[in-house]
Formats: structure tokens, sequence, C-alpha cells
């Protein structure tokens, strides 16, 4: 009987956890639509700075046509020098 107990109780949080990655799949995709459909420019980078993600705006203000173009690329290197990046930075120190 103690099997048939943990088998349900194992049924039950699979099912809890197919329900939440379903959910995050769900926001992802959604976000994903935002990010992506959105008229502004919106890079996202990493600790290191590196570029992670970038919509397509925000790959034409840099002078890039491929959003892909800009993935590994520094966020900071688009800048001319240090003092035009702080306000990123601040940005970024939330």
């Amino acid at each position: 009987m103690v099997i048939g107990l943990s088998e349900a109780e194992l049924r039950t949080k699979l099912r809890s956890l197919e329900k939440a990655y379903r959910e995050l799949q769900d926001s992802e995709q959604k976000y994903r639509l935002l990010f992506e459909d959105s008229a502004e420019g919106m890079i996202s980078w990493d600790n290191e700075r590196t570029i992670i993600a970038v919509n397509k705006i925000g790959a034409e203000i840099l002078g890039y046509e491929l959003p892909d173009s800009l993935i590994g690329l520094i966020v900071t290197d688009f800048f001319i020098d240090e003092a035009e990046a702080q306000p990123l930075l601040m940005i970024e120190l939330g």
C-alpha cells in the first residue's frame, strides 16, 4: 500500500511539474513576442556585458541588419568612450 501512495504522490508531483513547465513556456513565448516585436530597440546582456539578445530595432540602431550579428559582442564597445557608457552602466546597476 505504501508503494501505491508513493506512486500517487509522484503522479501528482509530475502533473504539477508539467503544468509549471507549460506555464513557463507560455510566459517565455509572450516575453519573446514582446521583445522581438517591440517598436523600441532592446538589448539584453549578461554580467560580462556580452550581448545575449537583441531585437531587430536594436540591431538597426547599432547599424546592423541582423540581430544575431550582435550576439557575443560587448555592449560597451558601441560607445566611443567610457563616459558615454555611464548611463547604460547605471541601468545595469539598477
